[in-house]
């Protein structure tokens, strides 16, 4: 997921990547990964820890 959306969370547009080449970027699932078992980059979008938290409700 880091390499195809550049490190940049699709929610705040963020670049999220340390000076040591490590990302901090989420994958947070459109449909729920438990009901499709498909992990798929298409059905992902990229995002900041936060973010995922917020949208799925662990935050």
């Amino acid at each position: 997921m880091p390499k195809a959306y550049a490190t940049t969370c699709s929610f705040t547009g963020m670049r999220l990547s340390s000076t040591h080449g490590h990302h901090f970027i989420d994958a947070c699932h459109i449909v729920p990964f438990s009901l499709t078992r498909d992990e798929k980059s298409a059905m992902a979008l990229p995002s900041a820890p936060i973010c995922t938290g917020l949208l799925i409700g662990d935050c």
